[in-house]
């Protein structure tokens, strides 16, 4: 093991390592598995997109577009993933023999590095809309313009952290033992701003969630400061919320020991790679139905039924946790489950 290991957050170290062994050349098309799991994947990720687009056209309040923009940028950042992987597959298995040669290794390593950074930030976004929307309402929630230039913006800025291994100084990107291109691990330069990645989102993820609980806990029992601004129209356990963060963390779980293997430049774990890439593909085929449904049904309703207060109308409503027997007469679900109603008078 290098003595200087773990020194990783002093210094951005620009020498590289050595590469990993493994070349594209060695590749000859590959399972059939893998196509199938990808186009499934694709075709999930095109019903969240148009989730989405159906969220921000058929809302008419600004918190409401607001929400319906992060979705669509989360959905299109594993969109680009999921299919251009389902293209280079396909060629791949059709030619027997990896697509594109040096070039589509570059390529692939560049758009695969680009979907986990995208990924990362983009789910602190939308993390930390949620949390905005329970603790202060949806009319603390920014603009669409300006949760558009956000997006544009985050998305930006991972593009140019994934071009990083470009640079003459890294390592670039390397074809794995594994059958894919990626990062190269033992360059420290691109090792650590993707561990630096990972830590920060995870814990910007955790950290908002756990409020995000507290609020909806606060909102639950009448006790928060701002309990007359937030959205009451939220019918969600605290707990629930966890669950994004749960998978989340599934998704990269296995990019810290590739990174710390990467740091003491030792052999990886066998099938530890495609371990790790198979976890974060998961997220195509998870976040359609995690954010796309779930999501969508406990944090999109800014009024009655899912639909925006429309002008000149003022909505109230009630949330009751918890019950009795008499209490179902009341509308009010039993066995602490969440039972609400709702009143709208015309003003």
């Amino acid at each position: 093991m290098k003595s200087n290991s773990l020194v990783v957050f002093a210094v951005l170290p620009l020498a590289a390592m050595a590469k990993t062994e493994a070349n594209w050349s060695s590749n000859t098309g590959g399972s059939v598995g893998l196509p199938i799991f990808l186009g499934a994947a694709t075709l999930l990720q095109v019903a969240f997109l148009c989730v989405g687009f159906k969220k921000l056209y058929g809302k008419k309040s600004p918190g409401s577009e607001a929400k319906a923009v992060a979705l669509i940028a989360l959905a299109f950042a594993d969109f680009v993933w999921a299919l251009c992987c389902f293209v280079s597959c396909i060629m791949t298995k059709k030619q027997s023999t990896f697509w594109g040669g040096e070039a589509g290794c570059d390529g692939q390593g560049y758009y695969s590095t680009l979907a986990c950074f995208s990924t990362m930030f983009l789910t602190m976004q939308i993390t930390h809309i949620t949390h905005t929307q329970v603790s202060e309402g949806a009319d603390a929630l920014p603009t669409r313009g300006r949760m558009v230039l956000s997006s544009v913006s985050i998305y930006a800025f991972a593009m140019l952290l994934s071009a990083i291994p470009f640079l003459p100084s890294t390592g670039g990107f390397v074809y794995t033992a594994e059958g894919f291109c990626f990062i190269d691990y033992y360059d420290q330069a691109i090792n650590t701003v993707f561990l630096l990645s990972m830590l920060v989102s995870m814990s910007h993820v955790w950290y908002k969630t756990l409020q995000t609980k507290a609020a909806l806990q606060a909102l639950q029992e009448g006790k928060g400061e701002k309990a007359g601004a937030a959205d009451s129209n939220l019918v969600v356990s605290p707990n629930s919320v966890f669950v994004f963060a749960i998978f989340f963390t599934l998704y990269y779980v296995c990019g810290y020991p590739l990174v710390i293997q990467g740091y003491q430049g030792v052999s990886f774990a066998n099938k530890l790679q495609i371990t790790s890439g198979l976890l974060a593909h998961g997220a195509e085929l998870i976040n359609p139905f995690l954010y796309g449904i779930f999501w969508c049904k406990w944090f999109m309703n800014d009024g009655i039924d899912g639909t925006p207060a429309a002008a000149g109308k003022s909505v109230t409503s009630s949330i009751t946790w918890g019950g009795s027997d008499s209490d179902a007469k009341a509308n009010v679900a039993p066995n602490n489950s969440i039972g609400y109603s709702y009143s709208v008078s015309v003003v």
